[in-house]
């Protein structure tokens, strides 16, 4: 692997590919674990690729939990697993913040089908989203069924006809 002249530069990459070791030595170096490049975080970065481990690291030397990407999301609404959820909120998330178009994290979990990351929201005990007939639309629209039974509670009763459901009932009614 290509070893960069700058630790900061060399802590970005060990977030992208998951090099603990790298990223240890980066730090111990003087990197900045809130490092921006190409208009991302370094933790941005490890969130993205998934990388739990180093993530984890960079949060536990300073990297900032709630800090908004230059894109306006927070770690939180880019986490894409379980483990990274669990992992941001042992560490201070605020789940409670909203992008530019007065989304949550849950509601980037709905969007990425993240089924994962929205259950470990869910388990948290953190909100809901609203009942939100057009999101239930759109999910019903990409076939997300599964992603409608956990925010809502409906299962469905009935087969689709010709690319359409046709009966949803209550879960638990």
């Amino acid at each position: 692997m290509k070893l960069y002249t700058q630790p900061n530069t060399n802590l970005y990459h060990a977030a992208l590919i998951g090099d603990i070791e790298l990223a240890k030595k980066s730090i111990a170096q003087g990197a900045d674990p809130n490092y921006q490049e190409l208009n991302r975080t370094v933790l941005q970065a490890a969130i993205i690729c998934n990388q739990v481990e180093v993530a984890e690291f960079l949060l536990n030397n300073g990297a900032d939990s709630n800090k908004k990407f230059p894109n306006g999301l927070t770690p939180l609404m880019e986490a894409k697993s379980a483990a990274m959820v669990k992992l941001l909120a042992e560490k201070g998330a605020d789940f409670n913040v909203f992008d530019a178009e007065r989304n949550n994290a849950l509601q980037h979990y709905v969007v990425w089908n993240c089924l994962d990351a929205a259950r470990e929201w869910l388990g948290l005990g953190w909100p809901v989203i609203k009942k939100n007939k057009k999101l239930v639309d759109r999910l019903l629209a990409k076939g997300r069924f599964e992603m409608i039974t956990l925010l809502t509670g409906f299962e469905f009763k009935a087969e689709n006809t010709m690319g359409r459901i046709v009966e949803f009932k209550m879960k638990f009614a």
